[in-house]
């Protein structure tokens, strides 16, 4: 795959395609695991950008389904369906708002939804639980999105999708959250049924958070540097019995949720 290959950009991110291509090409698993499937879906408003989310946000004609109660908090799913009526069971993907897992809103992807339910898909925006509303760190976030996956594959039937083509998307720390969806499991909360998978079929990231500990020939500059076993509710690094993270330390050439090894849709 080049450049070329990938889907069309706005403009401006031209130089981003050409980065991803590189990426791309590259033989390390992980990188191919972190690409940035960026299409022409239409974005946030200026105001979205400045924070303008409302939260408990409300969208019209999403249909809202708890899909985990932890603590005390009851975390939904807004799932837009297609109007059209189905033929054969449809793929779906699941959006992961961003916001440095501590705050954001699930309205954060509307759009988004409202695009691919309009071409077919089912399209689920995701509640999770953030620090400034539950006082919570990264590693519940993730058990979250886990959770999430997990409940829209157990109810496929219900909502008419096929469970082995379900995407994990999401910007920032939400593309962090969909990929440590496919790759960490530690996390997972433990009256949920591991025979049920929470990995997801494929991953669609805008701009994700991804390396988060050191990695043998990289080095850390700028956001991954200041993140700690405090920050993070576990050590950034695989060496410590309790890891997070850091997708890039969970990488296996076997990951069934890579766009390059498995792209089913």
């Amino acid at each position: 795959m080049s450049p070329r290959d990938l889907p069309p950009l706005v403009p401006h991110l031209a130089v981003f395609r050409e980065r991803m291509g590189r990426l791309i090409m590259s033989p390390r698993p992980f990188l191919q695991l972190a690409i940035a499937m960026m299409s022409v879906v239409p974005g946030l408003t200026a105001g979205e950008a400045r924070g303008g989310l409302a939260y408990p946000p409300t969208m019209a004609g999403a249909r809202v389904e708890a899909y985990k109660t932890v603590t005390g908090t009851t975390l939904n799913l807004w799932i837009f369906a297609p109007a059209a009526a189905a033929t054969s069971t449809r793929p779906a993907i699941v959006f992961f708002f961003g916001g440095g897992w501590q705050s954001g809103s699930p309205q954060q992807f509307e759009t988004q939804c409202r695009h691919f339910a309009a071409r077919g898909m089912v399209a689920v925006a995701a509640d999770y639980r953030v620090k400034a509303r539950h006082q919570v760190k990264p590693t519940a976030c993730i058990a979250d999105a886990r959770s999430a996956i997990r409940w829209v594959r157990a109810h496929a039937a219900m909502l008419g999708i096929d469970p082995t083509r379900i995407a994990a998307a999401g910007g920032s720390a939400g593309g962090h959250l969909a990929t440590a969806a496919a790759l960490i499991g530690e996390f997972d909360e433990k009256d949920e049924d591991p025979a049920i998978s929470a990995a997801p079929n494929a991953l669609v990231l805008f701009n994700p958070g991804l390396v988060m500990a050191p990695l043998e020939g990289l080095k850390l500059a700028g956001f991954g540097t200041g993140l700690s076993e405090e920050v993070l509710g576990a050590h950034p690094s695989r060496s410590h019995p309790r890891t997070i993270s850091s997708p890039a330390r969970h990488r296996r050439s076997s990951s069934t949720a890579s766009p390059i090894r498995r792209c089913p849709f």
